[in-house]
């Protein structure tokens, strides 16, 4: 499964008291609560949405949903293994993709590395590597503008002032966080905050930046905070105390570092805001949740999605989905209960989730369900 690159990496060691850009906001720290029994997913949230995306032929269908954007009428689909954003009506049909940028010519892309939606005014930023520049869309997946940037960063959000960015600096061994003013993206960009680059060729599952409601969030590789951005600032930091979850650190080649941590965290990734809650999952397979107003966080061990049994447990970034969750639907564990069922289930007995899997196998395309939060249940 592609979703993004996550990343190269080589010596040093880090936490993020030892970052080295000062102004790092009003720092919180964080203490953290581990649920180890197994926790029906039906007790935090329930499914109340499916989109089943159509197969309106080979420039509709995608090969995994990496980020959504959900807008009035219409959901954006972000496929980094095949390049394109496609937009799709509620019903799951194709409206429009970005397939027509694809070549080598004027603006035009090679790779997309991300997309963010710009609640202010309305228009869909999107990232490109190759060449490095910032293409700005409109709902209708027109461009707009096109910006060459100076720099080829891997992730990017964008608020109603600043546009924000993750790239790898190479020379300095470094992960670092930029801000570009929004309406100036000729000008330099600002550095906000960095973090030591680790252990070599590290892949990731998710995205370290978030946008919701005018405010960005962002995390680092190697790093236990998580920034709360405004304004082009880091406006709060929230330090996790992951305890003995939280990876050696220890100077070390990439397959002694991952077989030393491969159970520990060394990563926060794919951020969901709902409320004051911010969701995230890390490189393990737990879920975690950080509550901002009291600067605690629960770590759920093990999640059982009792109501989608054949949902994972990472979740999907998206935007302007208000206080809902996203989790990944991977095909073979969809089909695999449908066999499952398949041998168990009467003929003339019904069952949704399972005919939910025969429409996913005979759309031969992605299934998006929308999890509404109940009201939290506190376990700490």
């Amino acid at each position: 499964m592609k979703t993004s690159i996550f990343y190269l990496l080589v010596l040093g060691v880090l936490l993020c008291h030892s970052c080295s850009v000062a102004n790092i906001g009003n720092i919180r720290d964080v203490t953290m609560y581990v649920t180890q029994d197994y926790v029906p997913l039906s007790t935090l949230a329930q499914p109340f949405e499916y989109i089943q995306l159509k197969d309106c032929g080979p420039q509709s269908i995608i090969r995994e949903a990496d980020k959504l954007v959900y807008l009035k009428d219409r959901v954006y689909v972000f496929d980094d293994t095949n390049d394109v954003i496609i937009c799709y009506d509620l019903q799951g049909r194709l409206i429009t993709s970005t397939h027509k940028y694809i070549g080598h010519g004027r603006n035009e892309y090679v790779h997309i590395s991300d997309m963010s939606f710009d609640e202010s005014d309305s228009l869909l930023y999107v990232l490109c590597d190759t060449p490095s520049a910032i293409m700005v869309l409109d709902a209708k997946l027109n461009i707009v503008s096109l910006h060459p940037i100076p720099l080829m960063p891997l992730e990017m959000c964008v608020s109603s002032s600043h546009i924000l960015t993750m790239s790898v600096n190479h020379k300095d061994e470094m992960f670092e966080i930029h801000t570009f003013d929004k309406h100036h993206l000729d000008k330099q960009p600002q550095l906000l905050q960095t973090s030591k680059v680790v252990a070599d060729k590290i892949m990731g599952l998710g995205r370290l930046l978030h946008t919701t409601h005018g405010e960005c969030w962002a995390a680092l590789p190697f790093d236990n905070c998580l920034y709360k951005i405004e304004d082009g600032k880091i406006a709060e930091t929230f330090r996790i105390d992951f305890g003995e979850k939280w990876y050696s650190g220890k100077k070390l080649k990439t397959n002694d570092f991952l077989a030393e941590n491969m159970d520990k965290v060394w990563i926060i990734q794919n951020m969901q805001r709902s409320d004051s809650l911010l969701w995230f999952n890390t490189n393990t397979e737990e879920l975690y949740c950080l509550d901002t107003k009291n600067a605690t966080c629960q770590c759920y061990n093990v999640i059982v999605h009792d109501s989608i049994p054949f949902a994972s447990q990472m979740l999907i970034p998206q935007q302007r989905a208000d206080n809902c969750l996203s989790f990944r639907i991977i095909p073979s564990f969809v089909n695999s209960y449908a066999k499952n069922i398949e041998k168990q289930l009467p003929r003339d007995k019904e069952n949704k989730i399972y005919d939910l899997c025969k429409q996913f196998q005979n759309d031969n395309n992605a299934l998006l369900i929308q999890w509404k939060p109940n009201e939290r249940q506190r376990h700490y």
